[in-house]
């Protein structure tokens, strides 16, 4: 098949036209490559990234802190301690009712025995997710 004069130069124009466009396209597309490189390792933005994960991690520690200082202050308190001394459950209990009371932020406690076996419980349910709860309910 033989090409025309006339239709030659109209594909050298859809050629020409295509080829100036994609050469646009590659250059704009590797100016936003490069820019999104530079933003992305920018020493600025890094610092700042890394200064609140720092931030985070200092406020879980002091999460984890207040954690065991009101795990010790359960644990250590002297009316647990007489409660299981006398094997009273009924106190234990009453006990660790009362902990819940006093620390909000605690959800369960629980005493168990050297061998594993529970002793007392006490729960606030409202403040369990949703698959702690449906597992709750499922134990009793």
């Amino acid at each position: 098949m033989r090409l025309s004069r006339f239709e030659r130069r109209i594909l050298a124009a859809i050629v020409s036209v295509a080829a100036v466009t994609l050469a646009g396209a590659l250059w704009f597309g590797q100016g936003a490559v490069s820019e999104a490189y530079r933003v992305g390792v920018n020493e600025r933005v890094l610092a700042q990234l890394e200064e609140s994960l720092a931030i985070y991690r200092l406020h879980f520690v002091a999460l984890r802190d207040d954690a065991e200082r009101t795990a010790d202050a359960v644990a250590f308190d002297r009316r647990g301690d007489a409660a299981l001394r006398a094997d009273d459950r009924a106190a234990l209990g009453a006990f660790l009712e009362g902990a819940l009371e006093r620390y909000s932020n605690v959800a369960r406690v629980e005493v168990l025995a050297a061998g594993g076996e529970r002793l007392a419980q006490a729960e606030r349910v409202e403040r369990l997710d949703e698959e702690q709860h449906r597992l709750l309910t499922l134990e009793r």
